[in-house]
């Protein structure tokens, strides 16, 4: 039987959940709703509450004007591996061969080249075989290189290419580097929480002790070093004067920012 909710709920449910986990707040009971997305029965300071909870996603490498490089590379990527995984699988000469590309950031591909790019990294592949003398090692090739000169959109998109050969299956697909700008904007943040207000204030929020926002960041690539800097950031912006006044001034009693793959999170106020 339909419970009418969206189908987002399960998924939303298991990001509540696993919120409440990281923030070690006692969660007795969890209903999903819609307009607030949830009603949470808990233990806060060793004091039952009951809080009603709005969720938003927002990605860390996300750009002032929307989107996010890191989920546009991250499928990318995947696609280019389709293309090539099937010609290496094809070609004898090179089906050991094993990558690690480092895209230029600053210009990633568009997603109809990836065949064509697949097709230039397969090539590039075969001219470079000899190369790879020693197997379960790394060879460095740079786009300052000679090795690319033959290769135009190698060229164009890459700033590195390190191959090697393993004689292992199935074959894993090419890791590509995962550095890219992320960081808690200030503006987004607070565009995040007037937008939410705004909505939640039509909300039949019912009979609850607090209202929470839990924005429930993260990003497709995000270095693990970057965790500890991150949470100080984050605090930094959530009590900034272009963002403190606007978690003041919602509907919101408390303002959550949890960041689901290192499991971080700052709360205000506390």
């Amino acid at each position: 039987m339909s419970t009418g909710l969206s189908s987002k709920k399960p998924k939303e449910e298991d990001l509540i959940r696993k919120f409440f986990k990281s923030a070690d707040i006692p969660l007795h009971d969890l209903q999903m709703q819609d307009r607030p997305d949830a009603r949470a029965a808990c233990l806060i300071n060793g004091t039952p509450r009951t809080i009603g909870i709005e969720l938003v996603e927002y990605q860390l490498d996300a750009t002032d004007s929307g989107g996010s490089k890191g989920r546009r590379l991250a499928k990318l990527h995947s696609a280019i591996w389709a293309h090539l995984n099937a010609k290496l699988r094809q070609d004898l000469a090179v089906r050991e061969v094993d990558g690690y590309l480092f895209y230029d950031k600053s210009c990633l591909p568009r997603m109809v080249a990836a065949e064509h790019i697949a097709d230039e990294l397969h090539r590039f592949c075969v001219d470079n075989r000899d190369t790879l003398v020693e197997e379960c090692k790394y060879y460095a090739f740079s786009r300052h290189g000679e090795e690319f000169q033959a290769h135009m959109l190698l060229s164009k998109h890459f700033e590195k290419i390190l191959l090697g050969r393993w004689n292992v299956e199935p074959r894993q697909m090419w890791y590509y580097s995962t550095m890219m700008i992320v960081g808690v904007k200030g503006r987004i943040v607070a565009s995040l929480i007037a937008n939410k207000s705004h909505k939640g204030s039509t909300y039949a929020w019912g009979d609850v002790d607090e209202k929470w926002l839990l924005i429930c960041a993260g990003a497709t690539l995000l270095p693990c070093d970057s965790a500890g800097g991150m949470e100080s950031q984050a605090r930094r912006q959530l009590t900034s004067p272009e963002v403190a006044p606007l978690v003041e001034e919602s509907v919101f009693d408390r303002v959550a920012l949890w960041e689901k793959n290192h499991r971080w999170f700052v709360i205000v106020p506390e």
